[in-house]
């Protein structure tokens, strides 16, 4: 379930809750918002209305300082409008609820991913659709959208990235990447940032990815795990990756990931037991504790 509360200003939207309903508070503004449509390193609005990148900006401060919400009314919040999302469900090792993701906000829509990679588009004050895409593949992480340059970009059925037009939801493009994919993309320089995550199970390994916003080519990767064949077990090891968008210095054209998983991972029941002094792994994890920069 999203919540919008009824105060004129705005604050970081967080979900809260797992298994059920998955529960959002908006609070709307009525600032003028910028074009979605413009170039999208400059597309950062500093209206309190709305939440443009993932991470509210580039450098990921997930802040506003234009809100007007403070200690002292907070608690003047109302209910201004619900919408209901599908709770994704457990299989696996997991029971994920139905969103994991900040949506974004811009120009009067909020564009929400959830863990079914269906993509809504609702009306800011009213809460009303726009317009939905139904995919209905649930999936462990986060999986969420970002918007510019007339597109909305997000995670379609955990193994691909899509392209769908602003005003309708149309598919224009969609681009495997080869891997699991849990992260909600990002975009900068005309460029949609985005990455698989090695937690797929046994030989799955995480690599990060920057596609062209035009026409979803893969215009580079970059492998966390520097063993090809993953230590000598792919039908065993897996790791690195990432989950969670990076923040760019558009400045000096650098993306800053975290990577995560930094294991072969054994652990799964999926996975067979290793015995006792019997060692998967011959060399470092590399990159998957790391902070790379690219």
């Amino acid at each position: 379930m999203i919540y919008c509360a009824s105060e004129e200003t705005y604050i970081e939207p967080r979900f809260a809750g797992t298994v059920g309903t998955s529960r959002l508070l908006f609070v709307p503004e009525s600032y003028p918002a910028s074009d979605p449509r413009s170039d999208f390193t400059t597309n950062i609005s500093e209206s309190a209305a709305d939440w443009p990148l993932p991470n509210y900006d580039h450098s990921s401060t997930r802040a506003t300082f234009a809100s007007k919400i403070n200690s002292g009314n907070v608690n003047q919040l109302t209910e201004a409008w619900t919408y209901e999302l599908r709770d994704s469900g457990c299989g696996g090792y997991s029971c994920t609820g139905a969103a994991a993701t900040t949506p974004i906000v811009i120009d009067g829509t909020v564009y929400i991913g959830d863990l079914l990679t269906n993509v809504h588009a609702l009306n800011l004050e009213t809460g009303n659709r726009r317009w939905m895409v139904t995919m209905d593949t649930r999936v462990i992480g986060p999986s969420g959208v970002v918007v510019g340059l007339g597109k909305v970009f997000a995670n379609k059925r955990g193994r691909q990235i899509a392209a769908y037009d602003l005003e309708n939801g149309d598919e224009l493009w969609a681009t495997s990447l080869g891997g699991h994919i849990y992260i909600q993309p990002t975009m900068a320089d005309g460029k949609v940032l985005a990455a698989t995550a090695g937690a797929g199970g046994p030989g799955s390994r995480g690599k990060l990815y920057a596609l062209d916003q035009e026409t979803g080519d893969i215009l580079w990767s970059f492998d966390t795990i520097e063993s090809d064949d993953l230590w000598g077990h792919p039908e065993i090891n897996s790791g690195g990756g990432t989950w969670y968008p990076p923040s760019v210095d558009i400045a000096n054209r650098v993306a800053y990931w975290g990577i995560s998983n930094p294991y072969p991972s054994r652990e799964r029941s999926a996975i067979p037991p290793v015995q006792a002094g019997q060692e998967t792994t011959n060399g470092p994890t590399q990159f998957s504790t790391s902070t790379p920069a690219s």
